[in-house]
């Protein structure tokens, strides 16, 4: 499957227990989360979409039960980011995160098999696996933008679960039909934050309920749990379990492949404005896929949460389903291809080759198709 990442803004995560009382409390924390001023729910939207860059250093944690069959240990062919990729969706993870100054971001996620890193850099970024010792290396030319911006490093998916990423992704979504309120205070890592709930009105959803808590002081998103359509729990969060502002040390955005790496080089194209992706709302994204200006390119449709994205015929190789590879034992036979169904999203593998995917039921796909 072809890789692109989007604006890259890392933080950390962990899964939190959402107290019976509707609000969280990070034991042992201390912090007296009255202080903070009284805020309605536009204005803790309003802070966690506006608050501004801040150099930082933290420790998370993830969890994630998507429904997600267990991962096979031996696929004929299978693609090691793929898999690194799926590997992020299922358990738990622990890592860490650094940001330094706009352009500078390390995470680190280990594993039983070792590590994976991303390191973005200005105009250039690393991806480093430790279990196979390959390491992909982006650089920007003049006029791409950054790289963190731009990256399309195969397995960097896998390190996109932390709060702020989960929390771009969810703004992205909200719209006029979405609720929004405040269910208290707490604290997260020993920062006192508003635990700000979304909830879609729309039926056309796998979402059930977002929550994220805001940092009451820089707006940062300390944690998000996101909850499925009917059920009582999260299916995956990301939070922080420790956190400290401030710059980091500048070398941890410099990265020297290890002794016998296996490197890839990767260039970002230099497109004309326009070339993106198309959002739904006019504005484009870079991607490093290499093609060529009028080449076929990713599409929304719809908007909010019950937003399908659409990758042209060619987004997944012909041999992808090839008997007792990893898509064929991930997904099922369905009216108009193969599915891919969790909890949280659907993937609809059409027989022309498109791929259609989002947080909706497998019939809205089936319907955009």
């Amino acid at each position: 499957m072809a890789h692109s990442i989007r604006r890259w803004a890392p933080a950390g995560a962990v899964a939190l227990v959402v107290a019976a009382s509707g609000a969280w409390v990070d034991a042992g924390s201390g912090v007296a989360t009255q202080n903070l001023p009284e805020r309605d729910a536009g204005e803790v939207l309003a802070l966690l979409a506006g608050h501004d860059h801040e150099p930082f250093s933290a420790s998370f944690e993830t969890t994630s039960d998507l429904g997600l069959p267990a991962l096979p240990t031996n696929i004929p062919g299978a693609d090691s980011g793929a898999l690194s990729a799926l590997s992020a969706l299922t358990g738990d993870h622990e890592g860490r995160v650094f940001v330094g100054e706009k352009g500078q971001a390390r995470v680190q996620v280990f594993e039983d098999f070792g590590e994976r890193d991303l390191i973005t850099n200005g105009t250039e970024a690393w991806y480093f696996d430790s279990g196979d010792n390959s390491v992909v290396h982006v650089s920007a030319p003049s006029g791409a933008g950054h790289a963190d911006e731009n990256s399309g490093t195969p397995g960097t998916q896998a390190l996109q679960v932390t709060p702020e990423a989960l929390a771009a992704r969810v703004l992205a979504a909200v719209d006029p039909s979405t609720q929004v309120s405040v269910d208290g205070t707490g604290s997260v890592a020993g920062r006192a934050a508003y635990d700000l709930v979304l909830t879609p009105r729309t039926a056309d959803t796998l979402v059930g309920r977002v929550a994220v808590a805001v940092d009451g002081d820089t707006g940062i998103p300390l944690r998000v749990a996101i909850t499925p359509r009917g059920a009582d729990r999260p299916a995956l969060e990301a939070a922080f379990t420790s956190f400290d502002l401030g710059a980091p040390d500048a070398g941890l955005f410099s990265f020297t492949p290890p002794a016998g790496a296996t490197v890839t080089e990767q260039e970002l194209p230099a497109l004309p404005d326009g070339h993106g992706v198309a959002d739904g709302h006019g504005r484009g994204d870079m991607h490093a896929t290499g093609d060529a200006p009028g080449a076929a390119r990713p599409t929304v449709v719809g908007d909010g949460w019950a937003a399908v994205l659409e990758l042209p015929a060619g987004t997944v190789g012909s041999d992808a389903f090839a008997a007792g590879g990893l898509a064929d034992q991930l997904t099922t036979k369905v009216d108009g291809g193969r599915a891919l169904e969790t909890s949280l999203a659907t993937i609809l593998f059409t027989d022309d080759g498109r791929v259609l995917l989002g947080a909706v039921p497998l019939d809205r796909l089936q319907a955009a198709e």
